[in-house]
């Protein structure tokens, strides 16, 4: 069984270069890095953490006048922006732990935590059920019987998303389409800047990097839309600072990416990356255990577990570590009927999911 993995909005085509001015190496370089950006994250096992910061868009004064003029009026639709933007002027932005475990195409766990507030997600698939642990419900799913009712995007590959900005500085998100690289000159000595377009040339995009001749590579410092039929998309982009090598993941990485896209403006910050054992890997993806501990969350407290697979198809809830009801099949629509067995495998109290909104897993046979 594989996940196929489906990302909205920045799937890539092959890569196409034209003639550049600059050295073959420097443009065979620009190839491959456009190239592997556009493909599959190639992973070794491992677990990288970061921090995603959304800056303030409006100052202390904007807020006031805006606290101003809704006044009295608690269904405004701009109070909930009065709110964010207020907590994120406060906080200095509005953080977000993500840390993203992964090992092959198919067998992930994506983890993200509301810095202010403590609320998190989890989101997850051992090779056998995919799961989610959100609050104090967990939900598992067999993929062969997962309601697929809503196209989302695949969570596996929202992995590949955030691990991209430090593997390739923002090159994965340029739009869907042919890349062809029409410029590339040397800016400065070891500067690069070159121009690219996609097949339909509807955008152009000006990427600059810095050239290390010593490791035959480049490294990415910023891209930037400069034309596009979408007004605003122009002026969009990336800045990526701090390139460096990770003895774990036997690669280069970036250690901060600050983006500008449609008016929002936030940047990610690595945190922590780590080569994990098989052992440890299987269990940080593993169903969470409901009545113990979890390996990222540490002791959950868990109330509900929702089950779909074919072979129990229930519903348990829990109090103070104990199961008080389970129910019967989810479909049968009564509490307490159909007997209410509850599975426990391994010490694992297994529970189940419809994944989480925003995220949709399809599978095929292997």
């Amino acid at each position: 069984m594989k996940i196929i993995i489906v990302i909205v909005g920045v799937l890539l085509s092959a890569v196409a270069i034209s003639p550049c001015a600059a050295s073959d190496e420097v443009g065979a370089w620009l190839e491959r890095e456009l190239a592997e950006a556009a493909g599959p994250i190639e992973t070794v096992g491992y677990q990288v953490c970061l921090e995603k910061i959304y800056r303030p868009s409006r100052s202390a004064d904007q807020l006031r006048e805006i606290a101003a003029r809704i006044e009295g009026r608690p269904d405004h639709p701009d109070r909930s922006l009065l709110e964010i933007e207020t907590r994120r002027l406060t906080n200095g932005g509005d953080r977000f732990l993500i840390c993203c475990a992964t090992r092959d195409d198919e067998r992930f766990r994506y983890s993200t935590t509301q810095k202010w507030d403590g609320a998190y997600s989890d989101i997850g698939f051992d090779g056998r059920a995919a799961w989610s642990l959100t609050g104090a419900q967990l939900n598992i799913v067999d993929p062969d019987r997962a309601p697929m009712t809503k196209d989302f995007a695949s969570a596996r590959g929202v992995v590949d998303v955030y691990v991209s900005w430090f593997f390739h500085g923002g090159l994965r998100f340029l739009p869907a389409g042919s890349v062809e690289i029409v410029e590339l000159n040397e800016s400065s000595p070891d500067a690069y800047r070159a121009r690219l377009t996609n097949a339909d040339q509807d955008w152009d995009a000006e990427v600059q990097f810095r050239w290390d001749g010593s490791l035959g590579r480049g490294f990415v410092e910023s891209v930037e839309y400069v034309r596009s039929g979408d007004p605003d998309l122009v002026g969009s982009g990336y800045r990526v600072e701090g390139w460096s090598y990770s003895e774990a993941l036997e690669r280069w990485v970036a250690d901060a990416v600050h983006v500008r896209q449609f008016g929002d403006d936030f940047e990610f910050r690595l945190q922590d990356v780590r080569a994990l054992s098989e052992d440890a890997f299987d269990a940080i993806v593993g169903v969470p255990d409901a009545l113990g501990a979890d390996p990222v969350r540490g002791k959950v407290t868990v109330a509900s577990v929702y089950d779909h697979r074919a072979e129990s198809d229930r519903v348990v809830f829990l109090d103070a570590d104990r199961v008080v009801e389970s129910e019967g099949a989810l479909g049968d629509g009564g509490r307490g009927g159909g007997g209410g067995s509850v599975w426990v495998i391994r010490g694992v109290l297994i529970g189940c999911l419809l994944i989480a909104v925003g995220l949709w897993v399809k599978h095929r046979r292997g």
